[in-house]
């Protein structure tokens, strides 16, 4: 700040003295005009979205959500309609946007769809342009009726009845809650609505505490069983009512895991307990079960059905974040007695280097995270993000489990190395949960200097294809695990091509598929079964740093 201040102060120096001695021209002639004074702060943006959204009968939906999200950029911006279903968003910066609309009682859909299990349609907004009839019509939202039973066919009151879909996340198959969630009443009888078409796993589960607590019965799966992998899909159209739709709860091999927690100072914990399928069971993974302990850190599961289990504790402790994970296996019997102890996490800090073309980039432009290899060694949500210094160092302190360093920014960017005391650690898996497991005087380094690959894909007619995703993978099956840096994913642009940012150098296969094709799950396209597959319709490439390949896709089928 002082050489700023110093600077500032020989400028009006300089400028007084030219002032007061002005110089001397020749005459005849003009002095050139001034160059206009360069400014900070970026035009106004000048673009306009405008729409319409109706429901299915062609009326005008009020105060329905109009989204336009650039993934890219990492902006959206937001607006409802007005009573005539009509709606207008402006000052859009250029960009390349996704448009959703949603409204309660509604199936959400993106702009370009005609059903919503079909791929959307993204815009391209123009400075100055005014796009019109960005429309949307919405179906109604279904809905799914039923009654939960005991064994004798009595009905289950205060049951709590959830849909979930089944879907990939961090590598692995498992249920993920909807967001639609009921009790019974006295009948047994639930009505979950504002359900969108899908294919869905309807679960019943009996109270576990209250006047109608009922213990000795597992949660159980549609149409009746306790098992994910036995559970019956249930399919759900647009605006259907689904009726009958019963689950019949029986007694039987229901267990109860109970026992203490204390923290590291011995104390009785007071944070969150969770009870998960374990990964390595290679089990389906149904959802988890919290619980939170009393005073004296003593804590209960019941219901819990028979399968493999970590038991994790995690919360806040007299000396930051602390943790501690346990293997259960759930047979015949209850589970007493268990005595958990967490520990306080590691520390990482370090100073993150940038590298590249780009003349001007902020720390906050960048996320530093450390994300999960191991579900079961680490707590949720299963990734840490550390908040990066005006002087681009960082530090983490409470890091558990087996975890990766995974910085990001905008997709020209590429993590180029990890290194501690002169080890290259980029793509090796570190176990943190112990002061002894910290590290300090991390080299991380990242470059826009990568590879680039851009290009097209034609369809089966041998047209130019729209709406697809570009997927480059390693063609070294060794790199085919999680969190790794020879993975890229883009959507295409409206025109048709695309475009992959931020690739290191080596060989790749290249694949174009539809959205509709690819698995559940943001990541789940990253399964080397899927990719194995797609190798017969992929193009190999060779990307070089610092260069641009180009490849034309077949749409693969």
């Amino acid at each position: 700040m002082r050489a700023l201040v110093s600077c500032a102060a020989l400028v009006v120096a300089l400028t007084v003295t030219a002032q007061s001695q002005p110089p001397q021209r020749p005459s005849g002639i003009t002095p050139p005009a001034p160059s206009p004074k360069p400014s900070d702060t970026p035009p106004e943006p000048t673009s306009v979205v405008r729409g319409r959204v109706v429901g299915s009968d062609g009326r005008p939906l009020r105060q329905a959500r109009i989204s336009i999200v650039d993934s890219t950029a990492r902006r959206s911006l937001g607006e409802t309609t007005d009573a005539d279903g009509a709606y207008e968003i402006a000052a859009v910066p250029a960009g390349t946007y996704a448009v959703t609309a949603r409204k309660v009682g509604y199936t959400t859909m993106e702009f370009g769809q005609r059903r919503p299990s079909e791929a959307g349609r993204r815009i391209r907004v123009v400075d100055g342009e005014t796009l019109e009839h960005i429309d949307f019509t919405l179906p109604a939202a279904s809905a799914i009726n039923g009654r939960v039973v005991d064994e004798n066919g009595d009905p289950v009151d205060d049951a709590t009845v959830s849909i979930y879909t089944m879907t990939t996340v961090e590598g692995r198959r498992r249920l993920i809650s909807v967001g639609s969630e009921r009790r019974t009443d006295d009948l047994g009888r639930f009505r979950l609505f504002n359900v969108a078409p899908g294919s869905y796993v309807l679960a019943a589960a009996a109270a576990a505490t209250g006047t109608h607590r009922l213990p000795g019965y597992a949660p159980t799966y549609f149409p009746g069983v306790q098992a994910v992998a036995e559970a019956q899909a249930l399919l759900v159209q647009i605006g259907e009512d689904l009726f009958g739709v019963d689950l019949r709860l029986a007694p039987g091999r229901a267990a109860k895991i109970s026992g203490v927690v204390e923290d590291s100072t011995g104390q009785a914990f007071q944070g969150t307990l969770l009870l998960d399928v374990s990964r390595r069971s290679g089990a389906l993974a149904s959802p988890a079960l919290h619980a939170r302990p009393g005073p004296d850190g003593r804590f209960e599961f019941p219901n819990v059905a028979p399968g493999d289990y970590v038991l994790q504790a995690f919360g806040r402790g007299p000396n930051g974040a602390e943790f501690t994970t346990r293997y259960v296996s759930v047979a015949d019997g209850d589970i007493t007695g268990l005595a958990l102890r967490t520990t306080t996490g590691s520390v990482v800090n370090g100073h993150l280097t940038i590298e590249g073309r780009r003349p001007r980039v902020l720390p906050r432009d960048f996320q530093f995270n450390f994300v999960t290899v191991d579900e079961d060694a680490s707590p949720e949500p299963g990734s840490y993000r550390a908040k990066i210094g005006d002087d681009w160092t960082f530090e983490y302190d409470g890091l558990f489990g087996t975890l990766m360093i995974r910085p990001a920014g905008r997709p020209e960017w590429l993590l180029k190395s990890i290194r501690v005391n002169g080890t290259d650690i980029t793509d090796t898996p570190l176990a943190f949960g112990r002061r002894d497991d910290s590290l300090t005087d991390v080299e991380v380094v990242m470059t826009n200097h990568g590879a680039e690959l851009t290009g097209s894909a034609v369809d089966v007619r041998g047209q130019t294809a729209s709406e697809y995703m570009a997927l480059v993978f390693s063609a070294d099956r060794e790199r085919w695990s999680r969190q790794s840096r020879f993975f890229k994913a883009a959507r295409s642009e409206p025109d048709g091509t695309f475009i992959v940012r931020g690739l290191p150098s080596g060989e790749y296969l290249v694949a174009a598929v539809l959205r509709t094709q690819m698995p559940d799950g943001q990541d789940a396209w990253q399964d080397p079964g899927f990719l194995e597959a797609l190798v017969p319709v992929s193009v190999r490439v060779t990307l070089v740093e610092g260069q641009t390949g180009a490849a034309t896709l077949r749409l693969a089928r």
